[in-house]
């Protein structure tokens, strides 16, 4: 016996624009909404990464010269 799964509409969450998703867990309406918001995400990682390794190695260059 197959069920039927209702379609919603939603916002897309990179672009904001209005689709009907096929799943549940849909989030983007394309695949390049969901390509460019990982890409976006992957970069705010590495700058994060980068800002707290510049503070953590300021950190000990500062205990050096004390």
């Amino acid at each position: 016996m197959t069920t039927k799964r209702k379609i919603r509409k939603i916002e897309c969450s990179h672009c904001g624009n209005n689709f009907y998703a096929k799943s549940t867990l849909a989030k983007y309406c394309r695949v390049s909404c969901q390509t460019q918001a990982w890409r976006h995400a992957s970069r705010s990682r590495q700058e994060q990464l980068a800002h707290e390794y510049e503070a953590e190695l300021s950190e000990v260059t500062n205990k050096d010269a004390a």
